[in-house]
């Protein structure tokens, strides 16, 4: 199994993406639970947990600006 990170950075404000993409791993969580045997729903990456990753994210990047919520109805 290997992962792969691909950052697209320069965006406006500072934005970016990252891509993390797990070539032979299986619909699993990174990091999770081997839920069901591996030849049902593939291997599971332990390389990385995803929840870790995700919060290290948004951490790196805090929003910015006013705070918005769901379109109202008008």
């Amino acid at each position: 199994m290997r992962v792969r990170r691909v950052t697209y950075a320069g965006g406006a404000g500072g934005s970016e993406v990252v891509c993390l993409t797990i070539e032979s791993g299986g619909h699993t969580w990174p990091g999770g639970p081997q839920y069901l045997p591996a030849f049902i729903v593939g291997k599971t990456c332990r390389d990385f947990d995803g929840a870790e990753e995700i919060w290290r994210f948004f951490d790196a990047h805090p929003r910015r600006g006013p705070a918005t919520g769901p379109p109202r109805e008008q």
